[in-house]
């Protein structure tokens, strides 16, 4: 039982829990243009992050039939297939992974799609803050964080 639990079942606090282990987050970038990838790259560089990248939509698929991450970035427009369909794809195989569409596009009806699908988290434009972009990507982990932490507390 965490800590917070006996406050609210009147039992004695245990133990507290051992640390959690590091958690090394994999993060999936996804563009056709290099210069966007790398730029994307050095926006993580320093944060402790195992980054991945693919050049289109099939490169995307492939690693994520082969490993897990924690979020996917990629780009709207895209030849051959769309950060849309990419995402409506990466949903359907991995339902917990946090999926962010850049766009320099405003494609409003785009947008809206994939939002009612439920296949994005956040829309960034282009070109994006790369203070902003870390601010997303952080808050998207904790909310996948707190997403896994409330699947595996039995006590709540």
């Amino acid at each position: 039982m965490t800590q917070y639990a006996a406050l609210f079942s009147g039992e004695e606090p245990g133990q507290p829990a051992p640390p959690a282990p590091v958690v090394r987050y994999r993060i999936l970038l996804v563009d056709d243009e290099p210069n966007v990838l790398k730029a994307l790259q050095r926006v993580f560089r320093q944060e402790n992050y195992e980054i991945a990248t693919a050049a289109d939509g099939r490169q995307a698929l492939d690693l994520l039939r082969t490993g897990e991450f924690q979020v996917l970035i990629t780009d709207f427009m895209m030849p051959g297939m769309s950060g849309g369909e990419l995402l409506k794809q990466a949903r359907s195989m991995r339902p917990d992974m946090l999926r962010i569409m850049l766009t320099g596009h405003a494609d409003i009806d785009a947008v809206m799609g994939a939002m009612k699908t439920g296949a994005v988290y956040k829309f960034i434009l282009k070109p994006w803050g790369d203070d902003d972009l870390r601010i997303t990507v952080a808050r998207a982990l904790e909310q996948y964080d707190c997403y896994w932490e409330c699947r595996t507390e039995s006590n709540f």
